[in-house]
């Protein structure tokens, strides 16, 4: 189904590159890095859940500060891009959650922020003139 949210698309499409960027640098060759998008209610979430070695609360927890880096750092980067998705996330008044996938290794990065107004369901008929 089709849904619509405000943002600015740009920087939500750099947040979400960043989050699919880590994604797929720390889940392992035959992995698997999938995206759900979503308007539950008031909200947006753009969900980026990946298969890799997952993280702790607590790793999960530090890993939005700037140039912090998770414990198998092995890729290559700054260490800012949850840093950046994060801070894009607050800028549309939302937040980004991250947490262990439930019941598998992985991670969960929920990009979230206010939905703001409704699409109508279907397009309004074009009005005709005589």
């Amino acid at each position: 189904a089709r849904t619509t949210a405000w943002g600015d698309a740009v920087l939500v499409r750099e947040a979400l590159a960043n989050l699919v960027a880590n994604a797929i640098a720390y889940t392992p060759p035959h992995g698997v890095v999938t995206l759900y998008a979503a308007r539950d209610g008031e909200l947006c979430r753009l969900t980026v859940e990946d298969s890799g070695a997952g993280l702790s609360l607590a790793e999960c927890a530090a890993l939005g500060q700037r140039f912090r880096r998770g414990p198998r750092a092995d890729q290559g980067g700054a260490g800012l891009g949850v840093a950046i998705a994060r801070s894009i996330a607050q800028r549309h008044r939302g937040g980004l959650d991250l947490r262990p996938r439930p019941n598998a290794p992985g991670l969960l990065a929920v990009l979230w922020w206010p939905a703001g107004p409704a699409a109508p369901a279907t397009p309004a008929p074009p009005e005709e003139t005589a």
